[in-house]
Order: structure tokens, then sequence, then C-alpha cells
């Protein structure tokens, strides 16, 4: 920029904020509203001189700011004072060129969509004021979405997009949108008389925070055309734990949402448990049901994320995740950052994860050891496969199963032990967790197991994982419960059931520097490094076991191409050769 055009920005402003301030009406009714002196300064307000338009139109006493980048031509955008203004060109605010994002700053968990800039400043003030973590945006020309506001990236990281009152329905659609995932309506804006104190305005701020909900935006275009249009569409909701669709996977954890209670009290917060969805891509979304005709039974119900993806119902995923919410933060800001979440070599964390295995069981195999590391890679894709392994631990008292499988369990996604139960037990467990649930001393498999036999006969396959259940009141209800498996016993597996199993045989430790042989491993940093190897590498699972599906000519084919898959993507060789070296001894 030329030193020319620093000095014309300069004497622009300068001039503009003089007629600002030599008109004392104006400043009064703006420190009515809010806007002090620091703010008028900071945003760079002024008052443009009385100006005719084209069809000869006299318009007086018009708010002006600077908007836009700094540059040579730095742009304006204008705004109506009511009650001092003449003759505005728009109720809110005008300007030339393309809208700008007027923003209150950068970085906030809420960010606030509101009318106007003047509504902008107001919020900025309270969240200050009240240490509110709220970040304040509108368009500088109300009724025209801003480019930024376009783009994905621009909403990722945020807890809640709540816009107020006087914002248009066309715009919270478009943002919903791009941003894919729930918009909040308040019913309360900022508009008042007088504002005697930043008390005051933050406790306005915390009522309008209140005040939104969903539910207000459920006939304004929410998740596109496909929820407008009539007739019969096909129903193929997808579970979301694990879920992929459209080369693109989910994963659902819960947080804890505090908030501040009515009126702004510092003293008291309120805390409720909140589900969130999160996308491969990075971005957040939040489950609804949608609007059903009167008398529509719950289960009738069609639950969708604000992107439009029809899922099953998600029970709570509170007590099963098994990515840290730290993990998951990363994971968004990078993708927002558009860096690479996987920050560990897939090699690393393979090598990491046998070491780990070696560690609490001595297995006669080598290999078994890198078998059972590509089983664990293979429960955070599992959504992606036709069917998957049961892995069978198998060996007398003694011999470290039951620590093998807690190593696993706490290795692999939302993996969970369930103790001696029936296959209703296991179903609803599925359900719950969606991962690796884990049966250990499951001694009753040897001869058929039974409805549990049978439900893990079933359950290795996607085609043939449901069961029928019989609800509360005596309604049944279908059942998905697709997932990984591990058995551990003394005793075997039934002829049947074996066949979808892969044998790993444990052995009683005769080294006597076993206990002492002990690998720094930090269990949960591999898990969030894990689900973000999963995430990021998505795509390319899916089309290694493509290649390995086409070679799949039987059942030990079909439990073995999952593995192949996994181990070709990781990218470790000996991984590699130990899992074609166990599916070639157990062909």
């Amino acid at each position: 920029m030329t030193a020319a055009a620093r000095s014309q920005i300069g004497s622009n402003f300068r001039r503009l904020s003089s007629n600002l301030h030599r008109n004392p009406k104006a400043m009064a009714m703006l420190a009515a509203m809010g806007i002090d002196e620091a703010t008028v300064h900071l945003v760079g307000l002024g008052m443009k001189e009385p100006y005719r338009r084209s069809d000869g139109t006299r318009t007086e006493n018009v708010l002006a700011f600077p908007v836009g980048s700094e540059s040579a031509r730095r742009r304006y955008a204008y705004l109506n004072l009511p009650g001092m203004t003449v003759n505005p060109e728009n109720p809110i605010g005008w300007g030339p060129g393309a809208p700008e994002v007027i923003s209150s700053g950068e970085n906030g968990q809420i960010v606030l969509i509101c009318a106007s800039a003047i509504e902008v400043w107001q919020a900025q003030r309270a969240a200050v004021g009240g240490e509110i973590d709220v970040v304040a945006e509108c368009s500088s020309q109300p009724g025209r979405i801003p480019a930024a506001w376009l783009d994905p990236s621009h909403w990722m990281g945020r807890a809640r997009v709540v816009v107020t009152a006087g914002v248009a329905s066309a715009c919270a659609a478009a943002i919903i949108r791009v941003a894919q995932r729930p918009v909040e309506r308040s019913r309360t804006t900022f508009v008042a008389d007088e504002w005697p104190d930043d008390l005051s305005m933050s406790t306005r701020l915390v009522e309008i925070l209140d005040d939104a909900a969903p539910e207000e935006l459920e006939n304004d275009d929410l998740l596109g055309d496909l929820t407008r249009e009539s007739g019969d569409f096909a129903a193929k909701p997808i579970s979301v734990h694990g879920g992929v669709k459209d080369a693109r996977s989910f994963y659902a954890f819960t947080v804890e949402r505090r908030r501040a209670a009515e009126g702004g009290r510092s003293d008291r917060v309120l805390h409720q448990y909140h589900t969130i969805v999160l996308r491969s891509d990075g971005t957040l979304l939040e489950a609804r049901v949608l609007p059903a005709p009167a008398g529509t039974p719950t289960h009738r119900r069609v639950h969708s994320l604000s992107d439009g993806t029809r899922i099953n119902p998600i029970q709570d995923p509170g007590h099963y995740c098994s990515w840290s919410l730290a993990g998951i933060r990363q994971f968004v800001a990078d993708r927002k950052a558009g860096e690479d979440p996987c920050r560990t070599d897939p090699r690393t964390l393979a090598e990491q994860a046998a070491a780990g295995l070696r560690d609490v069981a001595r297995l006669p195999c080598a290999d078994d050891y890198w078998a059972l590391t590509t089983f664990i890679f293979a429960t955070y894709f599992f959504r992606l496969f036709d069917a998957l392994p049961i892995i069978h631990l198998h060996g007398e008292r003694g011999s470290g199963k039951s620590d093998l499988t807690t190593t696993i369990v706490t290795m692999s996604f939302n993996g969970q032990t369930m103790a001696q139960g029936s296959a209703a037990a296991l179903v609803r467990l599925v359900r719950e967790t969606g991962g690796l649930v884990a049966l250990d001393d499951a001694e009753t498999l040897v001869a058929g197991g039974g409805e549990m036999g049978q439900a893990l006969k079933q359950g290795y396959k996607q085609l043939t994982a449901t069961k029928i259940l019989t609800m509360p009141g005596g309604r049944t209800e279908a059942i998905d419960f697709f997932g990984p498996r591990l058995v551990s016993n003394t005793l075997g597996l039934d002829p049947i059931l074996a066949s979808r199993a892969i044998r790993v045989p444990t052995s009683v430790s005769t080294d006597s520097a076993f206990d002492a042989c002990k690998v720094d491993f930090n269990v949960a940093a591999w898990r969030d490094a894990a689900h973000a190897f999963a995430m990021s590498r998505i795509g390319k699972v899916a089309d290694a076991y493509d290649l390995a599906r086409s070679d799949v000519r039987n059942r030990h084919d079909e439990i073995f191409a999952p593995l192949i898959a996994i181990a070709r993507v990781v990218g470790c060789d000996e991984m590699l050769r130990a899992v074609l070296s166990k599916a070639a001894a157990e062909a």
C-alpha cells in the first residue's frame, strides 16, 4: 500500500469520525445502545456526509465503518441508526461490493449470528463483560451471504451456532447446508431502549443463548431438498458407531456441556450430557429426530444427522468411548488447518501394539502377535467389511488369556468385556458400544453354545447380524449387532463357530524374566492415534479391501480379507507377512 493510499484511508477515517463526534444526538443514541466510545474507536465508526441516491432521494445521518482487507481502496459499510438516519437504503445496513463478515473476534466455542453490526458490537461488550465464550458475526449486507460463511472450515470447532431473531431464515438455512450441523434460533435480541451497564448486556446475552432451540428451524430447509420431497424413499440408516457412508466414517461421543444459569449468575452452572457425532472430514454433527405425522410411535420416527445422513437411534456412548475428547479436538483442529491428523506413522503404531501384546502374554507362534495387532486395527474400520473373523484365544488356565483379552479390549475401538450372559444381553451391549465385545472364559461354546453360539455365528457377517428382540410393551425390534468379537476359553469351540474364527493358542510362560519385561506404552495415546489413522485413511482401507475381496472364494478367505487389507495400508512388511502366513496355515 502506498503512502498516499494510507494517508487517504486515514483522512477518510478522521473525517467520518469527526462527523459522528460532532453529532451529540447520534453519540447519545449509540451510548444508550451499549456502543461506548471505546467501541466506536475500535471499529472505526463514523458518520457519512449527506448524499443523493440515483433516484434523487437524499440520505442523511448514515453510520459508516470500514470492512474488508487493508487495501488501497478501503471499502465502507453503512448502517441505519433508527430515529436518526433519513431515508436509509436498507432497514439495517448496506454497502458496495461483496458482503463481508463483521466479527467480534475469531475464537469462541459459540458463534452468535446477528442481524446487524450494532448487535455484533453489543454481543462483544456483553461477552467480554460476562466472560462468556462467544464470538458474534453478521453480514455487512443483510440478506446476502459472505463468502467466508460458505466455507465449511469456518464452522468447524464450534460447539454451537446460534442465530438471533432478526436473522433471515434463508441465511440460517444456507449456514446449515454449508456447516452441515444444526443451527439454533433464539427469539431474543439485544434490541432495547437503553443498556444501563455491562451486567445488563451480559445478562441479555445469556438469555439469548438460553432461549435458543433448534426446533424453531425445522421448516427452514434444515437438511436440503430430501426432507421436503414427498413420496417413498429407501430406508437405509447407518450406525454412527464407526458407520460409513459416501467414503466418510462417523464417530459418536458424549461431552458434559456446561453453561451459566439464567440471569448470568456466575455462582451457578448448569450441566448436561450431550452427544455429538464426528465425521471423518472433521465436521461435528448433531443428531435429531425429523418431524413426523401426529401419533407416529417412537420406533417409527426417522433419526438423522445434521448433514442429512439417516442413522439408527444413538444409544448413550458416554461410557464406551475409546477416543478422548482431547484427541477428537486435535483431529478437528488438524482437519481445519488442512494438516494430516495421522501424526504417528502407522508402522510405528503397529510396532507399539505388537510390543504391548508381547508385554502381557507369551504366545507359541510369534506371528500371532502381528495377527492380533492387525485385528485390533480392523476394529476401527469394521463397518467397511462384509465379515470379520472372531478371535479365539485358546489355552490352559494360567496361560495369559485374560490379561491378553483385557489388553486387546483396551486397545480396540470402543472395546468392552462381557461377563457371562444371554445372547440378548450381547446384542444389547453391541448396540450400545458399537465396538469390540470380548467374552472371557466362554466355556459353553465348545458344543454349539446355545443361543450365544448362534448369535456369534450370525454376528460375524453384516448380512446375517440381525436379531429380533422383544422390547418393553411387547413390541419387537430388529437390531443390527454386527461387529468384532473375541472369545477365550480352555475347551475350544464348536466346529461351525470355529470356521468363523482365527485361533490363537496361548501357553503358560516358562520365562523367569517375563514379569520384569515391561514396555513403556501409553494405551490412551495409542488409541487416539489409531482413531486418527482410521478416520483419515478410511478411503485407502476401502480400496485395499475391494482388492482383497476380489480374491475371496470361501469363508476362510472372507474372514482374512479385512486383515490383509489393513496390513497393506499400514505398510508394515512384518505385519503383512504374518497375516498371509496365518491365512496359509489355517487354509
